[in-house]
């Protein structure tokens, strides 16, 4: 692929994302919430704090994407537990700002 293909690629790439592709964002809820983790492709994305992953779920009923830095251990517990095929999660958060802390369990 030449240099002129791949810009306009990207352009329509950038494009699509700019027009808000994605479903609004989802962050939990100070408590216990559950979420039902989509079986849709895991999209890769940069923002202000690095690099994440965002994952498309369902929180009442209402299709959400959930952003996920690559180094947050919240990150792993979910990978694991993706890997055990557990799909739906509880997701509990405690604190607020530095102190926030998440635990994840199978719903």
């Amino acid at each position: 692929m030449g240099l002129k293909e791949w810009a306009i690629k990207e352009s329509a790439r950038v494009e699509k994302e700019r027009k808000g592709s994605f479903p609004p964002s989802w962050k939990p809820a100070q408590g216990t919430t559950t979420v039902q983790v989509l079986e849709e492709e895991v999209r890769d994305i940069t923002g202000q704090y690095g690099k994440a992953k965002v994952f498309s779920v369902k929180v009442k009923g209402t299709k959400h994407s959930w952003i996920i830095n690559e180094n947050s251990p919240v990150l792993r517990q979910l990978i694991t537990m993706l890997g055990e095929r557990i799909m739906k999660i509880r997701v509990t958060r405690v604190g607020t700002k530095m102190a926030t802390r998440y635990k994840l369990e199978k719903a």
